[in-house]
């Protein structure tokens, strides 16, 4: 099996992610890094009771680093409020957290909860860990 990404990519949503709440209220990059996130999966064709059916075999361990971000000319900070907003409208989940000091990409996987936004049901992906640790010279608060 080939663990080279396609050269096609296959959208396969249909109108009701396009007519959802949770699409149509994305802002900023967000739409345009989870359109980057869909081009990072690896799709596999498997027969199902006759039928060829399409799955995602990788969808739980997509990499995306801050470096990547940047050669598509997107700032560090507009790359995390847009990851945040896909956590928040049901699109990503963060199934590891990584970080520049311990060389380790965040991993995140795709999900469907978007389905269930604005509704008593929905349920967000899971979130980031925020860094407690303080870098370099921070001014004291005043007191």
């Amino acid at each position: 099996m080939s663990s080279k990404p396609s050269k096609v990519i296959v959208v396969d949503f249909g109108r009701d992610l396009f007519k959802s709440k949770a699409w149509v209220s994305l802002t900023g990059k967000a739409v345009q890094i989870y359109l980057l996130f869909l081009t990072k999966r690896r799709m596999t064709t498997i027969k199902h009771k006759g039928q060829k059916k399409r799955i995602c075999e990788n969808c739980h361990e997509l990499e995306f680093p801050y470096l990547e971000a940047k050669r598509y000319g997107i700032s560090k900070r507009r790359f995390r409020l847009a990851i945040d907003q896909l956590i928040l409208h049901g699109f990503l989940s963060v199934e590891e957290t990584g970080g520049a000091y311990r060389r380790h990409k965040s991993k995140y996987a795709l999900i469907d909860n978007w389905r269930d936004f604005g509704t008593h049901k929905f349920q967000p992906g899971k979130a980031r860990e925020t860094d407690l640790v303080q870098r370099g010279y921070r001014r004291s608060e005043k007191r």
